[in-house]
């Protein structure tokens, strides 16, 4: 019997449903028969101490899956970013450890998280932060790590996905949008080399480290990508070939945005000990995720 199966009837607690990997991930535990509780911001607030508790103490989880944060390109209020970020995880944390049986937690770190290098990251490499999401991802998992002493915590830095349901802001959403409408699409000199994993991979990966983690109490740093890191030029030509066999034409204006401050031009992790741990690794070909992202933009955006 395939490990997934495990999860069939356990109650799941989710944060950040609502979200872009939150989504995939309540499909695959509903598709899986698990008991999923996943309240809406509105619902719950993380940063509300007494409302995290309650809810928490009513879905008496098995597992939680904390994705609510706040986006990577959305930090321009450093307050704000600090309250979701860092004392909504440790709140969370507090909520769970009360529990009488404290459920699994898995926790979503970043990439991000890591002081540039050129070769793939590992997790025992440096963290120093080039941005403020970063940096609140760091600071959340010191948090976590310090009141979640005696709980089984994973903490997934996670480096770039993609797939159906992404924000519009993001690359591939962009460069559809942008074709779709004649529009010329800007972008940088695409020599930046990353790693991209498919969502519906990302959540199945987040179930199989839950159900590996039912003996441990323990805190582990995993990193969490496909293993096979591309050019980002060779990504948006990737994007670019899918859209043609639709008939849509992609001006890509190469070099038209500057990098970024700072910006790394090598992120990728080095997934070993994901892979040893699970004896799984993300299975989606990038050029099969990418018709499927495009093909769900195409049939979903006016």
């Amino acid at each position: 019997m395939d490990t997934l199966n495990e999860i069939q009837g356990r109650r799941c607690f989710i944060t950040g449903g609502r979200g872009f990997i939150g989504k995939s991930l309540i499909k695959k535990l509903t598709t899986l028969g698990a008991k999923v509780s996943a309240p809406s911001k509105s619902e719950m607030d993380i940063t509300h101490s007494l409302k995290v508790n309650q809810e928490v103490q009513i879905a008496q989880p098995e597992i939680l899956f904390h994705l609510a944060a706040t986006s990577v390109v959305d930090v321009s209020n450093p307050l704000s970013t600090h309250d979701i970020n860092v004392a909504g995880t440790s709140n969370l944390i507090s909520a769970v450890k009360s529990l009488k049986n404290p459920p699994i937690v898995i926790l979503m770190g970043s990439g991000f998280e890591y002081k540039t290098q050129e070769s793939p990251l590992v997790e025992t490499d440096p963290l120093e932060s080039q941005n403020a999401y970063g940096l609140s991802k760091i600071s959340a998992a010191q948090e976590a790590r310090r009141l979640g002493q005696g709980l089984s915590i994973n903490w997934i830095r996670l480096f770039n996905s993609y797939g159906p349901d992404d924000v519009p802001s993001r690359l591939l959403p962009y460069i559809v949008n942008q074709a779709r409408a004649g529009l010329p699409i800007e972008v940088t000199d695409g020599g930046q080399i990353r790693d991209f994993t498919f969502v519906d991979d990302v959540a199945e990966g987040l179930i199989r480290l839950a159900l590996s983690a039912k003996n441990s109490t323990a805190w582990e740093d995993i990193n969490m990508g496909s293993g096979q890191p591309i050019c980002l030029k060779d990504y948006i030509e990737l994007i670019k070939q899918i859209l043609a066999e639709f008939n849509i034409v992609a001006d890509i204006r190469y070099g038209a945005k500057s990098y970024r401050p700072g910006e790394a031009m090598n992120m990728t992790p080095d997934i070993t000990r994901l892979q040893k741990k699970l004896g799984w690794r993300p299975s989606t070909p990038i050029k099969e995720g990418v018709r499927n992202t495009v093909q769900f933009i195409l049939s979903t955006t006016k």
